[in-house]
């Protein structure tokens, strides 16, 4: 029911946590942007606990917004109405994200997701991330910046080009999997690579 490209996407994978304050904060700033939204509040996404959203929150937006405990993320990027994901930057998410076409904002908890959103931005410039966000996660990213980072991606010439790069890195990747791609060619190499050394080993062993 949303414009092509109008929806945010926000999910932080399966293991990812927030404070009830960050919570509430993401909560005001998503609704400030004025963008429709698609949230994934698993059941332990508050430190364990089940999200307690701002009063009248769920009333405000509901609108525009759906709220869900799982979805099929894949799908979900594929859908021609999601124009944003707002992510904790796993890797699996990450490639995910790339190869549907959609630029995301980097949330990241812990580990290798720090350094997936620092090439999402940096690198690949694909997105922006929160600028509050550190190691530890203790600092709490205000609605101010929540609202003004989506916009940006959302609404502005920098947002549209960083749209236009992921698109064109999703028809890299689509090109790279068909037959003489790159990605298709070193499965191959692989595969064969692997049956020449199972027949090796067993014409060793017949020996």
């Amino acid at each position: 029911m949303q414009q092509p490209g109008s929806v945010i996407y926000v999910s932080f994978g399966s293991i990812a946590v927030k404070s009830e304050q960050q919570l509430e904060q993401l909560a005001l700033g998503l609704e400030g942007s004025g963008q429709p939204f698609l949230w994934v509040l698993r059941l332990d996404i508050a430190e364990g606990k089940a999200a307690i959203l701002p009063e009248g929150f769920e009333e405000r937006t509901k609108k525009r917004a759906l709220f869900v405990r799982w979805a099929p993320q894949a799908k979900v990027l594929a859908h021609a109405s999601v124009g944003l994901f707002l992510t904790h930057s796993g890797w699996n998410s990450t490639l995910e994200s790339m190869s549907m076409g959609v630029p995301v904002v980097g949330f990241p908890y812990f580990g290798d997701q720090f350094l997936n959103c620092r090439f999402a931005k940096e690198v690949w410039k694909i997105g922006l991330d929160f600028e509050d966000v550190d190691l530890d996660d203790r600092k709490v990213v205000m609605k101010e910046e929540v609202e003004g980072v989506v916009r940006r991606m959302m609404r502005t010439p920098e947002g549209k080009k960083m749209r236009d790069k992921v698109l064109r890195l999703k028809e890299s990747a689509a090109k790279a999997v068909l037959p003489g791609g790159s990605s298709f060619l070193n499965l191959n190499t692989f595969v064969k690579d692997m049956t020449m050394s199972k027949g090796l080993q067993s014409k060793n062993e017949t020996m």
